[in-house]
């Protein structure tokens, strides 16, 4: 009797995270795991924008496909996913074979570049449509200033992570506004967020990231933070009399 072994598989890596969506792929790299293949092949074409959602997910399938014995191979990969990856230092556990555009070489704010002060400011409520609006037109701000296509993904990265965290642990009230200004000159970027959230200073969050410990311990959470980070070069904390919490993160332009 003979056996036909299904050699590989394809999935998507999912683009919009729900509680439904992470189940479904979860179920799924779980289901194909257990089948007969050598490899999977998990196409992230839809991930334009990689958040640390998107990290957890990836860090859940490798852990799946070492577990199993099953080779896990990215195609499709995007720009931004790409830098989420180096900004990490996790590129190199995982095996690319694809990319879905062109490599960026510059990710950095150029002095050269950059013009006059321009700021952009915006008050929105907590939830996910909000924060979705808040962020297309920030990209449709950057996008008019001369400077990387990169720097605009960070710089929306940033604020989007800022944001999520706040919405997912801040226990705002349906009413309360987050306060977003953003500032860009010639030296670089300065970003505040201000939020009527309970205390929570994330400078003080352990900075000594290892990926090689980080892949030892399974560590599937708490990538937000330390993208954000990493993409900037100096963060503030401050919380205030009246009740406030004051974040401050800098990114100083290339000179």
């Amino acid at each position: 009797m003979s056996v036909d072994i299904i050699n590989h598989r394809i999935i998507k890596l999912p683009e919009y995270l729900t509680s439904s969506s992470i189940t479904s792929f979860t179920e799924d790299i779980n289901m194909i795991c257990k089948d007969v293949v050598e490899v999977i092949y998990l196409d992230c074409a839809l991930i334009e924008h990689a958040t640390s959602s998107h990290i957890n997910l990836l860090w859940e399938a490798r852990h799946c496909c070492i577990e199993a014995g099953i080779k896990l191979l990215l195609i499709n990969i995007s720009m931004g996913l790409d830098a989420v990856l180096n900004v990490l230092d996790i590129k190199h556990f995982f095996n690319i074979i694809s990319y879905a555009d062109d490599r960026m070489s510059s990710n950095c704010l150029s002095s050269s570049n950059l013009i006059d002060k321009q700021v952009f400011s915006r008050k929105v409520h907590s939830d996910v449509k909000s924060i979705n609006f808040l962020k297309k037109d920030l990209v449709a701000f950057l996008q008019g200033l001369k400077i990387s296509q990169l720097c605009v993904y960070e710089i929306e990265t940033i604020m989007y992570e800022i944001l999520t965290n706040i919405r997912l642990h801040g226990k705002m009230n349906k009413e309360d506004k987050i306060e977003f200004i953003l500032e860009i000159n010639k030296e670089g970027m300065k970003l505040q967020v201000i939020d009527p959230g309970i205390p929570f200073d994330p400078t003080r969050l352990d900075k000594n990231y290892c990926p090689e410990t980080a892949i030892k311990n399974k560590k599937k959470r708490g990538f937000g933070l330390l993208m954000i980070r990493k993409m900037t070069d100096n963060i503030y904390y401050e919380r205030r009399e009246d009740k406030l919490n004051i974040l401050t993160v800098e990114k100083k332009a290339r000179h």
